[in-house]
This record gives structure tokens, sequence and C-alpha cells, in this order.
């Protein structure tokens, strides 16, 4: 691993390190003790360096994975995520449902002009016109007295 510290005995502390170990330097691993394995170096040297820093030769860090490719179909163009609760197009999230509170009144379209003209039938105004629901009155909540009410 790059700059893996060498020591020549366990460190405590904040000990600073004999030597720092160039990538892939070779080592012998003599034994394991604590965070520290004890090595020895082609030089020669024996001392200590952490465990994390060690990788096994041959390791997943030396031998590149290849896995041959599969052949991609194209499916032509990605679609724009959809959210039914969304209206298309206007960019602005529908409102909030609030449980208890009566549902949005519905907009009820102006009813288009009709011109007049002699001779000319005039088409009848639909009876059924939407109206606008009860509101329903406010909660009541115990210990609270109604405001004509106090003493």
């Amino acid at each position: 691993m790059p700059d893996a510290t060498f020591f020549r005995s366990i460190p405590k502390g904040n000990a600073r390190a004999d030597k720092v170990l160039a990538v892939a330097t070779p080592l012998k691993v003599v034994s394991s003790k604590g965070p520290y394995v004890k090595v020895e170096l082609d030089s020669g040297d024996v001392g200590y360096v952490p465990e994390i820093m060690v990788i096994e030769r041959g390791g997943p860090a030396e031998v590149p994975i290849t896995v041959p490719a599969l052949p991609l179909t194209d499916y032509g163009p990605v679609p724009p995520p959809f959210d039914p609760g969304v209206p298309s197009g206007t960019g602005i999230a529908p409102p909030p449902e609030i449980p208890g509170t009566p549902p949005p009144v519905p907009e009820v379209p102006s009813l288009p002009e009709v011109p007049t003209e002699p001779g000319v039938p005039v088409p009848p105004i639909p009876e059924s016109v939407p109206t606008v629901p009860d509101v329903a009155p406010p909660p009541e909540v115990p210990g609270i007295t109604d405001p004509v009410k106090v003493d």
C-alpha cells in the first residue's frame, strides 16, 4: 500500500516511523501482534508494519479482474419518470391531503357564450351545475369554551 510505515519495534503513542515503504515493497510476514505484523524486508531489516497496510501478493489489488463484455441492447430513448399524482406540464405538486378536511372545490368551467341570432335556437343551460360542498364546523376541543359563552 502507499506510504506504509515501517517501525524497528512496535510503536507506542505517536512514535515516528523509521521508514516509509514504497508501493509494492516485498515483505516476508514473520508473525502478527495486535494491529501490526512483524516483517522482514529484502534488505534483511526486521520490523513492524500496520497490518492494514499489507496486501497479500496476488491479492485483489494486484490482479485486475476482467469480465467479458456482454452485448448491449439499445432500447431507444428513456422516457422521463411519470408521477400520476402530479398533473403533467404544470410543475406544481397537488395540494396536500389533510384528514378531516373536505375535498377541494372543483373549478366550474364557465359556460360558452352563445351568439344570439334570429332564427337560431339557443342550447339549454344544464341544470346540474356543481355546487360548493358544505364546510364542516370546527372540531370541539374539551376545556375550551365558546367565546360567546365566556363569563
